[in-house]
């Protein structure tokens, strides 16, 4: 059997305030394969973010802001929630057994973070959005935020 203990790896909260936290951290990403985290409700899943840093292909629930993300088949899977076991397990192993597609997903997860999925990008994107904020509040004008990246 493909999932047992050898493969995978519950973790549980890690506090990334600490030394101690992010160290852990950093460890578990190096030595993971693919980050599973099937939260029912999740407002952004910043850890997503985190793993492709890694060049890990996540996974994940289609709930909240997940799928701003993970792209279904790119850098990761989405998941129907509540259907976790059931509607992933087939994709996984054969993700698992196929070397090239892992490597292309992984090297996607990697893209995406160097591309819109880091702290860089976040920061820009925000201050675009409040620039226009203060030139609408300012000219009384109404007008569209700026689209998105």
């Amino acid at each position: 059997e493909l999932i047992t203990n050898h493969w995978v790896c519950p973790v549980g909260f890690i506090d990334k305030r600490t030394d101690e936290g992010r160290r852990r951290l950093d460890q578990i990403f190096r030595r993971a394969t693919i980050l599973i985290v099937p939260s029912l409700a999740e407002c952004y899943g910043l850890v997503y973010c985190e793993a492709n840093a890694y060049a890990l292909p996540a996974v994940g629930c289609d709930v909240g802001g997940v799928s701003t993300i993970i792209r279904d088949g790119e850098n990761g899977f989405l998941v129907e929630p509540g259907r976790f076991q059931a509607c992933e397990a087939d994709r996984l192993v054969a993700l698992l057994k196929s070397p090239k597609d892992y490597k292309r997903m992984a090297s996607q997860a990697r893209g995406e973070y160097e591309k819109r999925l880091n702290w860089k990008v976040a920061g820009r994107r925000a201050s675009e959005i409040i620039e226009a904020c203060v030139e609408i509040h300012q000219s009384g004008i109404k007008r569209e935020a700026p689209e998105k990246a």
